[in-house]
C-alpha cells in the first residue's frame, strides 16, 4: 500500500506558489529539471502546476521555501491536493463559459510587466475585427464584432505560449462567478497592489451588475465606473 501511495504522488503534479512576476517557464524547468524530466508545466499568474517524471519528493522537499531568484520571494513548493476539488472547478468554470458564448473574450496568464494592449490586440487580430482591448493589469478582455470571431480567437489562442507563459483564453462570463474559481491559488499568489486591484474590480462589477439587472438609472451607476478607473 504504501508502494501504490508513493506512485499515486509522483502521478499528481507538483503545486508551485509565490513565483516571481518576472519568471520565466524556461526557469522553472531548468530548477525542476535538475529532478527528473519536467513533462509539462501549467503556468498561471503567480503559480504553477510542475508535472514531474522523477523525484518528486526531493524536489518538494529541497525547493519548497526557497527563492527563485535572489530578490524573490520564498516558493511554496507541495503537491497538488488529490482530491480532484480543483480540477471539478476548473471545468465547471470551463463549461460555464463555453455554454454562454460571447463576442468579448477573458484573456489570463500573460506577463503584464512586458504585454501591453497593443501586444495583445496584435495576437488577436487575425481572428476578427477587434472592437476594443481592456488590459485589467493581470488579465484583458477583448471584445469582436461577432461571436463566431471571438469563438475562431479562442479555439486558435487558448493554450498558445505568450512569452513562455500559457495563455487562457474563453468566453467573458455575463456575470462575476467565474473570476471566483481563480481564487484558491492565484489570488493568494498576487502581489499587495494586485489583491486591492482584483478585490475593487470584483467589487465594482457586482455592483454594475447589481444596477443592470434592477435598470436602476445609469447616473447612479457613474461613481461606480468611476472608482474601477481610479
Amino acid at each position: 500500500k504504501e508502494k501504490e501511495k508513493d506512485k499515486e504522488q509522483e502521478q499528481r503534479p507538483i503545486y508551485v506558489g509565490n513565483i516571481d512576476p518576472s519568471a520565466r517557464l524556461s526557469d522553472l524547468e531548468r530548477v525542476f529539471g535538475e529532478y527528473g524530466e519536467v513533462k509539462k508545466i501549467d503556468f498561471k499568474s503567480g503559480f504553477a502546476f510542475v508535472f514531474l517524471d522523477g523525484d518528486v519528493k526531493g524536489a518538494i522537499r529541497c525547493l519548497n521555501n526557497q527563492k527563485l531568484f535572489s530578490t524573490s520571494k520564498r516558493m511554496k513548493v507541495e503537491l497538488a491536493r488529490g482530491d480532484g476539488d480543483a480540477k471539478r472547478r476548473e471545468d465547471e468554470r470551463r463549461a460555464l463559459a463555453i455554454a454562454n458564448p460571447t463576442n468579448t473574450l477573458f484573456v489570463v496568464n500573460f506577463d503584464y510587466n512586458s504585454t501591453s494592449s497593443k501586444d495583445i490586440e496584435r495576437m488577436f487580430q487575425d481572428y476578427g475585427h477587434i472592437v476594443r482591448v481592456e488590459m485589467k493589469r493581470n488579465f484583458a478582455f477583448v471584445e469582436y464584432e461577432t461571436v463566431i470571431e471571438a469563438t475562431n480567437a479562442m479555439n486558435a489562442l487558448h493554450g498558445s505560449v505568450c512569452g513562455e507563459r500559457v495563455l487562457s483564453v474563453e468566453y467573458k462570463s455575463s456575470h462575476l462567478r467565474y473570476i471566483f474559481y481563480f481564487l484558491p491559488y492565484s489570488f493568494l499568489s498576487l502581489s499587495s497592489l494586485n489583491k486591492i486591484y482584483f478585490l475593487k474590480y470584483i467589487c465594482t462589477n457586482s455592483l454594475l451588475l447589481f444596477f443592470e439587472k434592477r435598470k436602476i438609472n445609469k447616473f447612479i451607476c457613474f461613481p461606480s465606473k468611476l472608482f474601477l478607473s481610479l
